[in-house]
């Protein structure tokens, strides 16, 4: 009987766990429910970007007046900002690169 009851128990238990974490997500969605964080923002200036393979990270630029902001898709590395940067042009538009 105590191997019933013990059952009973966790079964009870995990039926609250999924309760909660059901609650807990439930106002987390937005209006078009994928409940990311808003994107009003973001900075509208177009980015070049630099693709690496094998696992490296990506480099993007854009310029924010003449400072150019330097950022990787690795999730846990901070944006580097370059105070006067050569590569931003007038009304903060990165200047053209030959490729």
């Amino acid at each position: 009987m105590q191997h019933l009851t013990a059952r009973n128990g966790l079964v009870a238990c995990l039926v609250v766990l999924a309760g909660l974490t059901g609650a807990a997500c439930s106002g987390f969605n937005d209006d078009r429910g994928i409940g990311d964080a808003p994107v009003d923002q973001q900075p509208d200036q177009a980015r070049k970007v630099w693709p690496n393979g094998d696992q490296f990270p990506n480099v993007s630029a854009f310029c924010i007046g003449d400072n150019g902001v330097y950022t990787t898709t690795r999730a846990n590395s901070d944006p580097v900002v370059v105070v006067g940067d050569p590569e931003c042009g007038e009304n903060g538009a990165l200047l053209p690169q030959d490729d």
